[in-house]
């Protein structure tokens, strides 16, 4: 437990040394991040969880295709239970063309079944700001939003892990997003994070 860590906050220290001695990394994930809030992923999944009325959701896949997207929330009931809760969602376009934002429909709850959190539900600011930072990286380093297919996201302990599918050709990212000072930060990762709900 210890070596762990030790070995966490060396990581940790490595990133924000690996940050800091390339700021144009650092400066253009922060200017991708109002186009990133402005996209049609970020913008259904904001919706959805705000439609949901639950404060208990944890993780999500959201499924992209032209204008639309369908975002299953999963939510935590107690300790060692869930449910999802499924929305279809698609984008608000003006008269001009310009995208709006997203307007999301419950499409209904599933049914219970077990799984264990192992710590409270992060706040949705807490998992939005994650996701924020996650595509910004994705957008800048990897490949442009509008290559992405799908989206997961799923907190494990007091973590959050984004898996993002996209590109060409189209392959799966890990990113692990954690509190990193006063807010939450992301970076990639090699394999994803453990205790990935079933759908």
């Amino acid at each position: 437990m210890i070596f762990s860590r030790s070995l966490s906050t060396t990581t940790a220290l490595l990133g924000l040394l690996f940050i800091s001695a390339t700021p144009e990394i650092a400066s253009a994930s922060a200017s991708t991040a109002p186009a990133v809030q402005n996209s049609l992923l970020y913008r259904s999944i904001e919706s959805a969880m705000g439609e949901s009325g639950s404060l208990l959701n944890f993780a999500a896949r959201v499924t992209l295709e032209k204008d639309e997207a369908e975002v299953l929330l999963f939510q935590a009931i107690t300790a060692t239970e869930m449910n999802t809760q499924a929305f279809h969602c698609h984008a608000e376009v003006s008269s001009t063309g310009e995208f709006e934002g997203s307007h999301c429909h419950d499409e209904g709850m599933g049914r219970p079944s077990a799984h264990q959190l192992g710590a409270p539900v992060l706040k949705q600011e807490s998992i939005l700001a994650s996701l924020t930072s996650a595509l910004s990286v994705y957008d800048a380093r990897i490949a442009k939003l509008e290559t992405i297919s799908q989206l997961k996201f799923w907190q494990h302990g007091d973590e959050l892990t984004v898996k993002l599918t996209g590109g060409t050709p189209e392959v799966e990212n890990f990113f692990m997003c954690h509190m990193h000072g006063s807010s939450f930060d992301c970076h990639r990762s090699r394999r994803a994070g453990p205790n990935e709900p079933k759908e």
